[in-house]
């Protein structure tokens, strides 16, 4: 009897540990504050830089208040400044729209580099086309480049009787005169690139080629593509732009060397290996 009652109070003991627990505390859930920590430390990483530029805009020591210009001869340095809007908050220059405003108002500039130093000073760099000869028409003389583009203007008296060291620049350009007076736009073509370099080697090699033989001016001829040489004596020599310049400078030292050329009054060298003196 004792041996089977232990057997069953074992089997009990058995059944009540597999049993459920029926009575106790239930566990609470608890909130995970971690999430929210995170993100108002990331908001706060974003918008305290956000705010500290905000108030260093708007601070009233970051304004344009000076403006230094660094130009060339043709456009003046006043001229540039004044493009430059003064007292406006200094992140909030409009540096792309202000360089395109100036590049189609001043054509003899070839490109512009627009700088700020804090706290308020904006540094203009400017750079300019090169002019290589001077065109005269009319009352007013038009500086041409390499390509023939008519970049400034002034009128004739001054580049004839030059004051300024802008004006003795213009001067000393190789010049060439329209007879018929056809007037001249700014940023307009005038001959071309081969008419130009035309010019250019003409006044180079015949200082050379004949030191002797004083120029007065170079002149437009019948078509765009003639130039005439009128030497103080008042000899024309006409030359023909689309052959080679050097060429017929040569033929014509050749020419004067051999006295061919005295008392005559013009000499066409237009046709290759040919000379008409008259």
């Amino acid at each position: 009897m004792l041996h089977i009652s232990d057997r069953r109070s074992k089997k009990t003991i058995r059944a009540t540990r597999r049993m459920p627990k029926i009575y106790g505390t239930e566990r609470r859930r608890s909130f995970d504050f971690r999430p929210l920590f995170i993100g108002l430390r990331v908001g706060l990483f974003l918008a305290i830089p956000a705010v500290l530029i905000t108030l260093i805009a708007v601070h009233p020591a970051l304004r344009v208040r000076q403006v230094e210009v660094q130009a060339g001869s043709l456009v003046p340095a006043e001229v540039i400044a004044q493009a430059i809007p003064k007292g406006g908050h200094f992140f909030s220059l409009q540096r792309d729209q202000i360089t395109q405003q100036i590049l189609e108002d001043h054509p003899e500039i070839s490109d512009i580099q627009i700088v700020e130093h804090v706290p308020s000073k904006v540094v203009v760099s400017v750079a300019e086309y090169q002019p290589v000869i001077s065109w005269v028409s009319g009352d007013f003389v038009s500086l041409l480049t390499e390509d023939g583009v008519v970049i400034h203007q002034i009128t004739r008296s001054a580049a004839l009787q030059p004051a300024t060291e802008e004006e003795k620049k213009i001067a000393a350009l190789p010049r060439v005169y329209d007879p018929k007076s056809v007037p001249v736009k700014l940023v307009s073509r005038i001959g071309g690139p081969q008419f130009v370099q035309s010019v250019l080697t003409v006044t180079k090699e015949l200082a050379v080629a004949i030191p002797t033989y004083e120029i007065d001016h170079l002149e437009l001829g019948d078509t765009s593509y003639d130039l005439v040489l009128v030497a103080k004596s008042g000899q024309r020599v006409l030359m023909d732009t689309e052959s080679d310049a050097g060429v017929q400078v040569r033929n014509l030292a050749r020419l004067v060397q051999q006295g061919k050329t005295d008392g005559a009054k013009s000499v066409d060298l237009r046709v290759d290996r040919w000379a008409y003196v008259r």
